[in-house]
Protein backbone atom coordinates (compact mmCIF):
# COMPACT_ATOMS: atom_id res chain seq x y z
CA UNK A 1 0.00 0.00 0.00
CA UNK A 2 2.95 2.52 0.62
CA UNK A 3 4.70 1.64 -2.45
CA UNK A 4 1.31 2.52 -4.11
CA UNK A 5 0.73 5.93 -2.19
CA UNK A 6 4.38 6.91 -3.17
CA UNK A 7 3.95 5.70 -6.55
CA UNK A 8 0.93 8.42 -6.88
CA UNK A 9 2.61 11.30 -5.10
CA UNK A 10 5.68 10.74 -7.41
CA UNK A 11 3.33 11.45 -10.23
CA UNK A 12 1.79 14.19 -8.73
CA UNK A 13 -1.57 12.49 -8.82
CA UNK A 14 -4.34 14.02 -6.48
CA UNK A 15 -5.18 11.62 -3.99
CA UNK A 16 -8.32 12.27 -2.17
CA UNK A 17 -9.76 10.27 1.12
CA UNK A 18 -13.27 9.48 2.50
CA UNK A 19 -14.97 8.76 5.21
CA UNK A 20 -18.60 7.59 5.53
CA UNK A 21 -19.79 7.38 8.60
CA UNK A 22 -22.89 5.30 9.01
CA UNK A 23 -25.09 5.69 12.41
CA UNK A 24 -28.55 5.10 13.87
CA UNK A 25 -27.53 6.63 17.28
CA UNK A 26 -24.63 9.47 18.34
CA UNK A 27 -20.80 8.41 19.21
CA UNK A 28 -19.88 8.69 22.48
CA UNK A 29 -17.73 11.33 22.47
CA UNK A 30 -15.99 10.65 25.98
CA UNK A 31 -14.19 7.30 24.57
CA UNK A 32 -10.83 7.98 23.35
CA UNK A 33 -9.43 5.38 20.52
CA UNK A 34 -8.55 1.94 21.65
CA UNK A 35 -8.00 -0.37 18.79
CA UNK A 36 -5.91 1.39 16.14
CA UNK A 37 -2.54 2.25 17.08
CA UNK A 38 -1.85 5.52 15.35
CA UNK A 39 -5.04 7.22 17.02
CA UNK A 40 -4.47 5.70 20.48
CA UNK A 41 -6.39 7.78 23.25
CA UNK A 42 -7.53 10.50 20.72
CA UNK A 43 -10.65 11.87 21.33
CA UNK A 44 -13.79 12.41 19.29
CA UNK A 45 -13.24 15.87 18.99
CA UNK A 46 -9.14 15.32 18.21
CA UNK A 47 -9.96 13.21 15.78
CA UNK A 48 -12.51 15.81 13.65
CA UNK A 49 -9.38 17.93 13.78
CA UNK A 50 -7.41 15.84 12.26
CA UNK A 51 -9.76 15.14 9.60
CA UNK A 52 -10.27 18.98 8.90
CA UNK A 53 -6.17 19.42 8.96
CA UNK A 54 -5.91 16.18 6.33
CA UNK A 55 -8.42 17.69 4.32
CA UNK A 56 -10.58 14.66 4.55
CA UNK A 57 -13.98 14.23 2.93
CA UNK A 58 -16.17 13.19 5.70
CA UNK A 59 -20.16 12.07 4.97
CA UNK A 60 -22.85 11.07 7.32
CA UNK A 61 -25.01 8.84 6.76
CA UNK A 62 -27.91 8.68 9.40
CA UNK A 63 -31.67 7.91 9.17
CA UNK A 64 -32.33 11.19 11.49
CA UNK A 65 -31.01 14.21 12.26
CA UNK A 66 -29.05 14.21 15.20
CA UNK A 67 -27.75 17.89 16.88
CA UNK A 68 -24.82 15.06 17.37
CA UNK A 69 -24.09 14.56 13.93
CA UNK A 70 -24.64 17.52 12.80
CA UNK A 71 -21.99 18.62 15.41
CA UNK A 72 -19.36 15.93 13.90
CA UNK A 73 -19.75 17.48 10.54
CA UNK A 74 -19.43 20.60 11.44
CA UNK A 75 -16.21 20.13 13.43
CA UNK A 76 -14.60 18.25 10.14
CA UNK A 77 -15.06 21.28 8.47
CA UNK A 78 -18.55 20.45 6.79
CA UNK A 79 -20.87 23.49 6.11
CA UNK A 80 -24.24 22.88 8.19
CA UNK A 81 -25.97 25.30 6.03
CA UNK A 82 -25.59 23.51 2.92
CA UNK A 83 -26.85 20.64 4.74
CA UNK A 84 -28.53 18.41 2.40
CA UNK A 85 -31.89 15.70 3.20
CA UNK A 86 -32.68 13.22 1.49
CA UNK A 87 -35.66 11.74 1.93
Amino acid sequence: MAKRKAYFKEKSFDLAQHIIYIANTPSNENMPVMDVPGYMDNSLGELLDIIKERRIHFSIMAPRKLPQLARMFSLAGGNIVGLTLIQ
